[in-house]
């Protein structure tokens, strides 16, 4: 996890030239999804490959819609 945190710094000072805690509700959102998606991208590469030809029903449960509670965490 340390290593997610560190890219979430990294993107803040380079997307926003700005700290983490100075960013606004959208920016720290583009910064956390971008950082996350490039912490599973080689995974999800590697999935996708071996699924090409399978069928499949995805779910996205609203856990996972965050909003405005990605800052009290």
């Amino acid at each position: 996890m340390n290593g997610l945190n560190d890219l979430i710094y990294d993107l803040s000072k380079t997307m926003y030239q700005k700290d983490i805690n100075e960013l606004n509700v959208n920016q720290l959102h583009n910064v956390v999804s971008l950082a996350v998606m490039r912490s599973i991208a080689d995974v999800w590469k590697g999935c996708s490959a071996e699924k090409m030809n399978c069928k499949g029903a995805y779910y996205l449960s609203a856990e996972f819609l965050v909003g405005r509670a990605i800052y009290n965490n």
